[in-house]
């Protein structure tokens, strides 16, 4: 009895250069509309109008909401909120918000040439 052992074949599936052109171009512009949208999701959370007769309040801004004022990731506010160079937060409950009159004095304050 001879022993013998199976070899799989290793399988090579080439694409024409004009193929694998089209589908990196196409993955380019499902990118792009995917970069697109997010940014439009981003600007779309704004924090809604107090409903008619409602006492105003200040608005309370999520780090979403922060994020697409400075055009930052969400992470990067929260980043800056653990190493204390952002605004105190406004904590409820593990709920994080800021006070927009807050981050707008915080923007402010680091205008170039201010005193």
């Amino acid at each position: 009895m001879t022993a013998h052992a199976d070899h799989a074949a290793a399988v090579v599936v080439t694409a024409p250069a004009a193929e694998i052109r089209d589908l990196r171009e196409r993955l380019a512009a499902a990118h792009a509309e995917i970069a697109r949208l997010h940014s439009e999701l981003a600007t779309t959370r704004a924090v809604p109008p107090p409903a008619a007769g409602a006492t105003p309040r200040p608005p309370l801004l999520r780090a979403c909401d922060v994020a697409a004022l400075l055009r930052v990731n969400a992470r990067t506010i929260r980043q800056w909120r653990t190493d204390r160079v952002f605004p105190p937060c406004v904590a409820i409950e593990g709920v994080v918000r800021w006070r927009e009159a807050d981050i707008d004095e915080w923007i402010a304050s680091r205008v170039e040439g201010r005193k």
